[in-house]
């Protein structure tokens, strides 16, 4: 410190006759004060009206030095301020309150709004002091990206923005940049929309508020412009459902034909209501006069009851569930049953390994039972001729065979084959056999167009029986 540091400061009243020169600068004052060697210093006071002048001075060969004290209480605290480019005194008392020691420190901290070193040091570090121009220029250049529930008004210093920041949970500016100008307003909301795929605000709240987890899903639903998760998931299921081959208004009807009674008979006409009262819970979109109709997702194909007519008797998968009788001009609800099932006792008697016969044996029937109980089928009905049991090899399993199964021969002048068919076709069953029935389907019709959905081959390697196509009568997994 200078020489002006050992300086002892005595109150005067000012003397206006004594002669004196004033000093304009306080460097120039300090410095003729050490040539000087001078110890005591003067100070003189003076009240006009509200404000307050006061000077420095020191006398030296019968004149007097001053300078005007510009509010300082000493030249040391003058110098300082001099020194750190304060321009006067109440900024520099103010700046020491709050231990700052230079003028751009005061002014940077004025910035945050509150004098105090620890809060400015601490705006300072986590970098909202030097980014807070910038960051208002963003503001002002992207306000379509901000949340609508800030408003810069409220934090239009440094540290008011840090505060809120920090208060959030963001850790520093850069962090907190990152979220805000997408729209994100705390980090935990932030952190968690951007582990679900997110990237704007608004984006991740209209997901939630649709009730959606997923960004993939959201996206699609709003390009398709889906109002919500249950539609969506109504969509997905439907389309699924479609393979990319069916208009949704053709699954709407097979499901609701899927879910008829079975054996009932419909008309077209029953068929066409069906569908109009199936699609009502597909109609999502409410029209402001409070008509509702369908989504732009929903194709439609079935217009009229030639659409349902022609779908009828051209889709495949809807035979699963019934048949069209063309002449009729009725669809029979006819699904399969998967509690109970016909054998073809003859044909799987004769069934051997390799085409190398041994002789028909009801051991075979036995076999082929015992491993559909196995598989969950218990009511099994063989049907046989009344020869069969007179011809096979081993007689006396036929006590075993019907512990495990209805076994039913043929009523006189009805060939097994014909009463097997039509007692499988009453009763909606399948038929265990490995004869195509390629004669009877030249007969009859019904036969052309559904024993091969009804019939499940098998093959027998000992007592190991395996069937092809029989998962059609097992429960879902």
């Amino acid at each position: 410190m200078s020489h002006s540091s050992k300086l002892e400061y005595v109150e005067i009243e000012d003397n206006p006759q004594f002669k004196y020169l004033r000093v304009k600068n306080i460097k120039g004052f300090i410095k003729m004060i050490q040539e000087f060697e001078i110890r005591f210093v003067f100070k003189t006071e003076k009240t006009n009206g509200e404000s307050t002048e006061s000077d420095f001075l020191f006398i030296k060969n019968e004149l007097m030095y001053r300078i005007s004290a510009n509010n300082f209480k000493t030249l040391e605290d003058y110098e300082d301020a001099a020194k750190a480019d304060f321009p006067d005194a109440a900024s520099y008392y103010d700046a020491a309150k709050a231990g700052l020691t230079t003028y751009k420190d005061y002014l940077d901290c004025k910035k945050t709004g509150v004098v105090d070193k620890s809060i400015y040091l601490k705006t300072q570090r986590l970098g909202f002091l030097d980014s807070f121009e910038k960051f208002k220029e963003r503001c002002e250049k992207n306000k379509g990206l901000i949340s609508p529930d800030f408003s810069l008004s409220l934090y239009d210093t440094p540290i008011k923005l840090c505060d809120f920041a920090t208060s959030k949970g963001f850790k520093d500016y850069g962090d907190f940049d990152k979220a805000f100008f997408l729209g994100f307003l705390d980090k935990t909301t932030y952190d968690e929309a951007k582990l679900k795929g997110f990237t704007y605000a608004d984006d991740y709240f209209n997901a939630v508020k649709m009730g959606f987890d997923l960004v993939k899903e959201y996206q699609e639903a709003k390009h398709l412009k889906i109002q919500n998760k249950y539609e969506y998931n109504s969509y997905t299921e439907t389309k699924k459902l479609a393979k990319g081959i069916y208009s949704i208004d053709q699954v709407v009807l097979m499901n609701a034909i899927k879910n008829t009674e079975n054996g009932k008979k419909l008309s077209l006409k029953k068929l066409k209501e069906l569908l109009t009262l199936n699609e009502e819970e597909f109609k999502f979109i409410t029209l402001e006069n409070g008509t509702r109709t369908f989504p732009g997702w929903y194709t439609r194909r079935l217009y009229t009851e030639d659409d349902i007519r022609t779908f009828l008797t051209q889709g495949n998968e809807i035979k699963l569930y019934g048949i069209f009788d063309k002449d009729g001009e009725y669809f029979e609800i006819w699904k399969i049953s998967n509690q109970k099932i016909y054998m073809d006792a003859s044909n799987v008697a004769f069934a051997s390994k390799e085409g190398k016969s041994t002789g028909p044996k009801l051991a075979n029937i036995k076999h082929v039972a015992e491993e559909l109980n196995r598989l969950g089928i218990t009511d099994i009905s063989v049907i046989a001729d009344a020869s069969l049991r007179h011809r096979v090899i081993d007689q006396e399993m036929l006590t075993e065979v019907k512990k495990v199964t209805s076994y039913i021969e043929a009523p006189a002048k009805t060939s097994a084959d014909e009463f097997l068919i039509s007692s499988a076709k009453r009763d909606k069953c399948c038929i265990i056999s490995n004869d195509t029935f390629k004669d009877w389907k030249m007969k009859d019709t019904w036969i052309a167009e559904n024993i091969d959905r009804i019939r499940i081959p098998f093959m027998i390697d000992g007592d190991k029986v395996t069937f092809a196509g029989i998962e059609k009568l097992l429960p879902k997994s």
